[in-house]
């Protein structure tokens, strides 16, 4: 994810060191001079909108030192909830996802079109 003009490595893995073995071992998958490509997001951003049927999508982020909390609420008008949802991320700077990638045997990364991160074996 880009985010205050660095790039984040977000996770559903919220144990660093569990990321660390899994990049470690797709990094171990790929064949030499491969390649692992992530898909850049913007920011994620509280919101609310109407999607259909009178029913309203919810989205609200909080955010820690190396955690984000996302919480999606499909609701009603008059405010009854239908479906709540609760994910809870972990992240690394941009500096700590240079070594982090850098760790699991991945050469410098770039960015393609602004939209994917490219990391070589």
């Amino acid at each position: 994810m880009k985010e205050d003009d660095e790039i984040r490595l977000y996770s559903h893995i919220t144990e660093a060191g569990k990321n660390e073995q899994l990049l470690a071992k797709l990094n171990s998958q790929l064949s030499e001079n491969g390649l692992l490509a992530f898909a850049i997001q913007g920011p994620h951003t509280n919101y609310r909108k109407k999607i259909k049927g009178g029913i309203f999508y919810e989205q609200k982020i909080e955010k820690e030192p190396s955690y984000m909390n996302k919480f999606y609420t499909f609701s009603k008008a008059d405010g009854e909830v239908l479906s709540e949802q609760f994910c809870r991320f972990s992240f690394y700077n941009g500096q700590q996802t240079n070594k982090v990638l850098a760790d699991a045997g991945f050469k410098n990364y770039q960015i393609v079109d602004d939209n994917f991160l490219v990391c070589y074996k």
